[in-house]
């Protein structure tokens, strides 16, 4: 809805998890009114309407979206493609399902966000750790580890600059992070500053933009059920972006503010 919004419909994106239980921030309460608190820091807080909206429409049992997936995959031959992984990997484990060679004989990437190398856990690696090890033996594939994705933020001068912007991207941003913390569910915009940017970290290296900005390293890893990333005999070869280098993070943040800001890529 998001992509349609600001002139990007035709961006392919995945279909969502298979079935409800997968999904419980999605879950109806029993009147199907608004969405049901769950989860960590539940306790007093108030359901958003907006997300319950949203929820309205979303078909949490609708997979079709991995046969367009696929026939995008089956035409990288020429051209390469990048599959981003910015959640769980139900998504990849379908594709592999239909078709288990399908990123080794075509001309395609995967950049998934997760995985931590310092921590014990990661989320989106431990949703499904088995469709994670699968995901990182299924060709090339670089890992965007929690470490590098967790510090990017904007705040001050850079937040001050996605403010002050008039693109669609700001004004639809703006628009969601005000309903979000007007009931709660997000309150950093409160205090001046955006939350956590995970996904653009990710965005960043699926880009192949801006290289000199971090650290990657070639590794042969194996996960812990948390998926935390160790170095194995014997596991999966992929690249992992574990740091920015010097003051990469800050220079990113100001890349990214006025990139947002202007609704073009700098």
């Amino acid at each position: 809805k998001f992509l349609g919004h600001v002139g990007h419909g035709h961006i392919a994106v995945g279909a969502g998890p298979a079935d409800d239980k997968e999904c419980r921030w999605l879950a109806r309460a029993p009147n199907n009114g608004p969405l049901k608190c769950v989860g960590e820091g539940a306790a007093g807080a108030l359901p958003v309407p907006i997300l319950g909206r949203w929820a309205q429409h979303y078909a949490v049992a609708d997979v079709g979206g991995i046969r367009e997936a696929i026939d995008v995959l089956d035409n990288a031959t020429a051209s390469p493609v990048t599959y981003v992984l910015i959640g769980g990997a139900q998504n990849v484990g379908h594709i592999l399902d239909a078709d288990a060679d399908i990123f080794r004989r075509t001309n395609a990437q995967i950049v998934a966000m997760g995985g931590t190398i310092t921590g014990e856990a990661s989320w989106n690696a431990a949703q499904d750790i088995a469709n994670w090890r699968r995901m990182a033996a299924a060709g090339r594939v670089t890992l965007v580890t929690t470490e590098f994705c967790a510090p990017v933020h904007l705040e001050g001068a850079e937040y001050d600059v996605f403010l002050d912007g008039n693109s669609r991207v700001v004004l639809g941003l703006s628009n969601a992070l005000l309903a979000l913390a007007s009931y709660g569910a997000i309150r950093k915009p409160c205090a001046g500053k955006s939350d956590t940017l995970f996904d653009v970290a990710a965005a960043l290296v699926a880009t192949g933009r801006f290289p000199e900005l971090y650290m990657a390293q070639d590794m042969v890893v194996q996960f812990s059920q948390g998926g935390r990333i160790e170095e194995a005999d014997g596991g999966s070869p992929v690249r992992v972006v574990t740091s920015w280098v010097g003051q990469g993070r800050e220079r990113f943040q100001k890349i990214l503010a006025e990139s947002v800001a202007e609704g073009e890529l700098k």
